[in-house]
Formats: structure tokens, sequence, C-alpha cells
């Protein structure tokens, strides 16, 4: 009997009916099962309600039914309600087994089913229940709704080592925010960076999602989704869901598509529509990352920005960033949270003198200070300080931290960035607006954000130099016509002095 012809005789609940009946797999559920068959690592990305969790706890259900070995399959969730609910489908499928099927238990609790002949068995855990999944070995973990658990990192690195190289490792769950562990391992699988195979449920995968409604106008994003197949019953079900909850949630809790699951759930900084024009570069997952075909050139201008954190695990990365003023493009970044600021010290030097002493604009406050105080005891011959200040290095503080951002921003959206290091541009993806300021989400970083827009703030305001390069006077010409073409946009305004435009 195969895994579809098993899960048939399971008994759920038929929330549609209000009882019990058996499990006919719907669209979404028939699209998933060939996956968890197959896949090893296995993340599923969905809209709300579409009986995922409940597929993969037969899953399993099948998987120690018909083990041969004391296998375990275990299911973690983020809550003890959630928990005992999935809990609670497992004893459901057991006590509704054909008589036929039905086998005798080693170990029957709420939280454990154990066939006697075989050993195998079904276990159910909280995240971050005392022990976790050290305390075993596991064949196989579904962690439903793991974009919501409190320690992503360390709930899927103790799964990992339980489940082993062999074990299969099934992740389901909503969208819940931008920069989490969820959200880098989706993003890595989708650029092809790790191994996990990821699928993606839309909301229109579920034939209940409609409603007979008459005729509408449509906006343009309406028929845009009529345009992809999305039938009009379809659109009106999901009007009706943006007038009751609005566009937003709506876009968070039913997304269309795995971007727009993500970017509704923040409120993003920097336009991703730009962003997603510059060329995301992998280069190395070590502390130096090098773009290419940028070698140092005695005949162009460098600025460094320097962000310096503590060097301890757990705290925040010391960067660097080294940018050619000349092409206004970051040329090399050196990314580290094991040297002390001290040992960072030593390594902004070295670098310094590769690119021969460039102007270097160092964060000055926090553990920035000792760099910024190193560089002073060696005299070091270009340090920035602002103009009328006695003081050197970058202060960081509510006026001048929006001009780092701004600064990139400008940037970003003028079209003037070619290509980021993979690390720096998924910091620019994540950044949001809290409390009407740019900031990292929790558990994410910036430094190489901040890093760059220190040489941003100050190049912007340095004067541009004829080129010798025919490389950078391409460049050059590449930012003059993106600028030409921002600054002919109509402003929302009439200039003082000028003639006021006709309504067309």
């Amino acid at each position: 009997m195969n895994a579809e012809q098993f899960i048939q005789m399971l008994t759920i609940y038929d929330k549609g009916r209000g009882c019990l009946g058996y499990f006919n797999l719907n669209p979404a559920q028939r699209a998933v099962l060939p996956l968890l068959e197959t896949e090893k690592r296995l993340i599923i990305v969905k809209a709300r309600q579409l009986g995922i969790s409940t597929l993969v706890r037969a899953w399993h259900f099948y998987s120690a039914y018909t083990a041969k070995d004391p296998h375990t399959f275990a299911v973690i969730s983020h809550t003890r309600d959630s928990a005992e609910h999935l809990a609670g489908l497992d004893r459901r499928f057991f006590e509704n087994l054909p008589p036929p099927l039905q086998r005798p238990l080693k170990v029957s609790t709420q939280r454990a089913i154990v066939y006697k002949d075989t050993g195998a068995g079904l276990r159910v855990y909280t995240a971050g229940g005392r022990g976790g999944t050290r305390s075993f070995a596991i064949n196989a973990a579904h962690l439903s709704e793991f974009a919501f658990g409190i320690d992503q990192a360390e709930l899927l690195a103790q799964v990992l080592a339980s489940a082993g190289m062999n074990g299969q490792v099934i992740i389901e769950s909503t969208v819940n925010q931008i920069g989490d562990t969820f959200h880098k391992i989706v993003q890595d699988s989708l650029n092809g960076e790790n191994e996990w195979k990821v699928v993606f449920l839309p909301w229109s995968v579920e034939p209940k999602y409609r409603m007979e409604k008459g005729h509408f106008n449509w906006s343009n994003e309406e028929r845009a989704l009529l345009d992809q197949g999305i039938e009009k019953q379809q659109i009106w079900w999901r009007r009706f869901q943006i007038a009751t909850m609005g566009k937003s949630k709506f876009k968070r809790e039913y997304p269309f598509t795995v971007q727009e699951a993500f970017e509704a759930a923040e409120d993003f900084y920097f336009d991703h529509t730009s962003l997603k024009n510059i060329e995301r570069l992998h280069l190395g997952d070590g502390p130096e990352r090098y773009y290419p075909e940028c070698d140092y050139d005695p005949d162009a201008q460098y600025i460094m920005g320097v962000d310096t954190g503590g060097g301890t695990k757990g705290s925040d990365y010391s960067a660097l960033t080294v940018l050619n003023v000349d092409t206004m493009q970051p040329e090399y970044h050196l990314v580290s949270n094991s040297d002390s600021p001290t040992e960072f010290a030593e390594a902004v030097l070295r670098v310094a003198y590769k690119y021969d002493n460039p102007l270097l604009v160092v964060e000055g406050r926090s553990w920035g200070y000792v760099v910024l105080t190193k560089m002073q005891e060696l005299k070091y011959p270009r340090l920035w300080k602002a103009r009328g200040s006695s003081k050197m290095g970058w202060d960081t503080n509510v006026k001048t931290r929006p001009m780092l951002f701004e600064s990139i921003r400008e940037m970003v959206e003028g079209g003037l960035i070619m290509a980021l290091d993979r690390d720096l541009h998924d910091q620019m993806m994540r950044c949001v607006i809290k409390k009407g300021r740019p900031d990292h989400p929790k558990g994410s970083n910036d430094d190489l954000l901040i890093s760059l827009g220190l040489c941003y703030a100050v190049a912007s305001r340095m004067p541009m130099r004829v080129q010798r390069s025919p490389h950078s006077t391409l460049i050059d010409e590449h930012i003059r016509k993106q600028r030409a073409k921002r600054y002919r946009k109509a402003l929302p305004w009439t200039p003082a002095g000028a003639k006021r435009r006709r309504r067309a």
C-alpha cells in the first residue's frame, strides 16, 4: 500500500461538515505529498488553512507505521497548545485505523506513540522545551510554524544534529518576519546556495477560496492576476478578504508569491524593485571579500568605512568597506566577529596599506572609539572628521544615522550601484522602518550596511575627478545618465518663477 492510499484511509475532522471523515487530499496536499516521499530537506512556505500540517502528520504516521526498524519521527511546534493539537492528530489517526490495520503499542501517552513489534513511533515536542531533541536520535523531524519559534537557529541546529545526514527534516510555516532564520534559509535556497528544497503554496491553490459575485471594475493588480490564470470567483474572494482585513495583512496571511509573503511582513526602507536590479555576488563566506576585476588603481581615490563590533560570538560583527570614489562602487569588504576591537584596528591598518592610505571614516561610538584611538596613536595620515569639528570619526546619533542610510538609498534608487556582496544585499533587503527610522530586524545585522553608508555619506560630498581609466569613464557616464533621469522627473510642485504646467 502506497502513502496516498494509506493516508486516505485515515480519519480527520472535516470543518466544513463539522464531523469526522476520511482524509481526502486537497490540491495543495497532493502537490506536497510526492516531495515528502523524495526530499530530505524540505521547506514549505504556505498561505493559511491549506492543511499542510495535517498532511505532514499523516506522512509521519504512515512512515512510522511502515517502518521496520525502531525509527523515531518527531514533531516540534512553537507553542504547547500547538504541539498538543498535532499530537491529537496522531492519536486520532491511530484510534480510528480500520480494524485490520490496528497493532498493539509499547508506549501510548499524550505525546508519544510507539509500536510494540518494531519500536518505531511518533513523539511531540515544544520548541524551547527542556532538553529539546538533544537526548536522543531522531530519524525524521517536522518543524511546524517554524518562523514563529523563539530561537530558530538553535532549534534547527539541534534537529539537524539529531537527524543526521540521512534523516528527513521538514519545515512548514507561514511567514513571520524578514531577516529571521526561516527567511534566510528560504532566500538562500531560492538562490541555489543551500541544499533545502523550497515549495511555495499560494492561496489560489485552495478551491474553497472563491465567491460568487457580480461583475466588478477590475483594478490593474486584479487584471494582472486574471492574466495569470486566476478566476473571477477567486478575485471576488480576494477582494472581500482585503476589505475585511486590509491589503497588507491579506498579503502576509494569503500571499500569491513567496516574495510577496516576505515583503508584506515588514515595512522596508529600500525599494525592493531597485535592489533586484543590482547584481548579487557570492564573494565567499570568509572575512575578506574582493569584488571581481576591482584591483587597486593608483590613479583612483578611495574611502574606507569602518563599523566596529565587540569581537565576540553573539555580538555585532566588525565590518570594513573600501569604496572607489571615482566609480562609486564598493571593491572590498572585511567582516569579522572574532577579532577584538584592537585586533580589528590592526586589520584596518593592513587594508589601508594595500590601498595607499585612503580617507578613513570610522564610526566613533562604542567599540569604534577603540579603533579611532588606535589610529590616532599610530598617526594615521587621513582620518576623516566632520567639517568644523575637532573630533575625529563619524558620530552616529539620532540626526546622523539616517544620513548613512539615505546616502545608500539615493544610490540604490538612482540605479547607480551595479553589484553587491550577497550578505550586504541581504542586509539592504531586510532593512525596515521602525518608529520612523531605518533599522534591522531582530536577529539580523547591519554592519556591512553601516560601513558602506559611511563611505557614501562622505563620498557624495566630494567633487568628482576627471577619469583616466576607460573603465572608470564608462561607469562615470552611466552614473551621469542615471542622475539625469532622476532630475528630469516632474517635481510634485511648481518651482518658484517657473511657468505652471498646463493640465493635459
